[in-house]
């Protein structure tokens, strides 16, 4: 499946900014096309290596809204806000 050889390609990548990037841009197309369980994962990951990144946590909580975990979603809006 191209998920499974998108992500095995990914493991090609060393640099943790490589990673992060990579995560980042998959989970928020994921997030466009309606995949939303799928996408949370790929944000996540991508915070994994890199947490500070606004924009993917801004994503990663529109993910949760519409995942409705509410609580998730707020302590992501605030990490944004306090980023910025």
């Amino acid at each position: 499946e191209v998920r499974n050889l998108a992500h095995a390609k990914l493991l090609e990548f060393d640099l943790p900014h490589e990673r992060a990037f990579l995560h980042g841009a998959a989970g928020m197309a994921l997030a466009q096309l309606g995949c939303e369980e799928d996408a949370f994962v790929d944000l996540q990951a991508s915070l994994r290596w890199e947490p500070d990144q606004v924009s993917i946590l801004f994503n990663l909580g529109k993910v949760c809204l519409r995942l409705l975990r509410f609580e998730e979603a707020q302590s992501h809006f605030e990490q944004c806000l306090k980023l910025e």
